[in-house]
């Protein structure tokens, strides 16, 4: 790992050096804006360390006039293509320097980093880096609740009910991540039971003679990158597709000893948008693991990864363009007269064959045995989903009644400190996002399936209904000869799972 070095005065979007760049003048704080003036003292002291921050972007509160919404990163004016955003110096990363050995390629291959990071909260405000550990430490007060592994034991009951659970255990492999499922739906191992390097870490002892916090866990866990603790890059928030608007570079790429980590603007973002990144690009990452990752499950576009039928799709919503003959057809009005004034949406599917060297099926390109088996565990799943999504309110509220009889340690609420806390005593408002939350992501991945079955061809009475066929209603229809219906001739029809008679299907993939 390359060395700190200190930098008399910081660097300018091209790289040079510049007076309004310089401690104590930084174009990135901008008094007009409350959350940046009233305290972002460690974006400050990144600035100061030899960092740089665009004067085009700002912090603050998606509406900032009440603080209200999501706080993140917005631009204040119209920034090009690859425009440096932020430059992070190494001076203000938290990272394990040990000459002997080359940086670890994975933050999870041991607790290196933890220990690290956990020296440096046990120093308090005698650390280089206190206002970074500060500003962790409020994170994870603030936000440890929101991730199902510290969520009260009604909550994850109920989530666990959402995803269908298992009878048998999952395995971890050599990084500490999960092999095998746990539930029938994503992600692997939700709640973080058989995470290997998580429970291998906190609670260790170090040479000094302290523990590893479970703080410091969940702190390299959630905002830690493979070579280290990078301050700012967790201001940007995650949404994928055409919203990302920055990226990553790392300091092989920027070509500097000083500078650790560069954010740049991946196109044109225009005056007063919300600047993303995307959190998918940190592995296999579809919406639900980013939920047991960070807590949140995120807005469209989303992404859902079957680890263990090998498939994986995209769903992004997508506006429904009626044409002047639909709009001039009796029938289509009657139909869609009680929609709302807005454009109606559709959800696209784009199959992806490959994530992160990982290789996904495209079922409509598969044998039909697979492409049958693929189409009755969707149908199946979509079918239960409607079920467990379809509970009363007063199912809701009895799941999450205190269970003041409750002995066993299952139950514990866990802070970051490690303080237990009993299921009663979680305050409403972490009830009620569980409640929250567990609903969106059950409507969510029924939308989801239902657009994948859609896209695979099974028809809305045969998905909802049943079929009043006698095979079974999920099932794709076969000829004698074993082979898809119309797989030769064209009849301008689709069979129940959708396979168009043309010998070449239309497919949206997306590698």
């Amino acid at each position: 790992m390359l060395a700190a070095i200190q930098p008399a005065c910081a660097f300018t979007e091209e790289g040079k050096t510049s007076d309004d760049a310089t401690p104590g003048k930084s174009p990135a704080i901008h008094e007009d804006n409350k959350a940046s003036s009233n305290g972002d003292r460690l974006l400050k002291w990144v600035i100061e360390e030899g960092g740089y921050w665009n004067p085009k972007q700002i912090l603050r509160y998606e509406n900032d006039d009440d603080q209200t919404g999501l706080f993140g990163v917005f631009a204040l004016e119209a920034i090009q293509e690859k425009e440096v955003l932020a430059r992070i110096p190494w001076s203000a990363v938290i990272y394990v320097d040990d000459d002997d050995d080359a940086p670890e390629e994975n933050r999870f291959a041991s607790c290196s980093l933890v220990q690290r990071l956990q020296q440096e909260l046990d120093k308090g405000n005698l650390s280089h880096y206190k206002y970074y550990t500060q500003a962790l430490r409020q994170t994870a007060h603030d936000h440890y609740h929101l991730l199902p592994a510290h969520w009260s034991a009604q909550g994850r009951a109920l989530l666990e009910k959402v995803l269908g659970r298992k009878n048998s255990t999952g395995s971890s492999s050599s990084n500490g991540k999960m092999t095998t499922s746990t539930t029938t739906l994503p992600p692997r191992d939700m709640f973080l039971r058989d995470f290997e390097w998580k429970h291998k870490c906190s609670g260790a002892a170090q040479e000094e003679g302290s523990i590893i916090s479970p703080e410091a866990t969940l702190l390299v866990m959630t905002h830690g990158e493979d070579f280290g603790m990078v301050p700012l890059t967790d201001r940007y928030n995650s949404r994928g597709g055409s919203y990302t608007g920055a990226y990553f570079v790392n300091d092989a790429e920027v070509n500097s000893d000083i500078i650790a980590l560069e954010i740049r603007a991946l196109r044109d973002i225009p005056r007063g948008e919300q600047i993303f990144t995307d959190y998918h690009d940190y592995g296999l990452i579809g919406t639900p693991e980013l939920l047991r990752d960070y807590g949140f499950v995120e807005s469209y576009p989303q992404l859902y990864i079957f680890h263990d039928q090998r498939i994986a799709f995209k769903v992004e919503e997508v506006v429904r363009v009626v044409d002047d003959e639909e709009e001039e057809d009796e029938d289509y009005e009657e139909e869609h007269e009680e929609e709302e004034e807005d454009e109606p949406v559709y959800l696209q599917v784009k199959w992806k064959r490959q994530i992160d060297n990982e290789w996904y099926m495209l079922p409509k390109m598969e044998k039909f045995e697979t492409r049958n088996f693929i189409v009755q565990f969707l149908h199946t799943e979509y079918q239960r989903l409607q079920q467990v999504c379809a509970m009363e309110e007063s199912d809701e509220v009895v799941l999450f009644e205190p269970e003041h009889t409750k002995n066993e340690t299952d139950g514990d609420v866990k802070n970051p400190q490690g303080k237990a806390l009993r299921a009663e005593e979680a305050p409403a408002s972490n009830r009620q996002h569980e409640i929250e939350t567990t609903a969106k992501l059950c409507s969510d991945m029924t939308r989801a399936i239902r657009a994948a079955l859609l896209d695979l061809g099974l028809t809305a009475q045969n998905m909802d209904g049943g079929s009043s066929n006698n095979h079974n209603p999920h099932s794709c229809r076969q000829k004698d000869d074993g082979s898809s219906a119309g797989a030769t001739q064209s009849t301008g029809e689709n069979d129940l799972c959708g396979h168009d008679s043309s010998p070449s299907e239309s497919m949206l993939v997306e590698t």
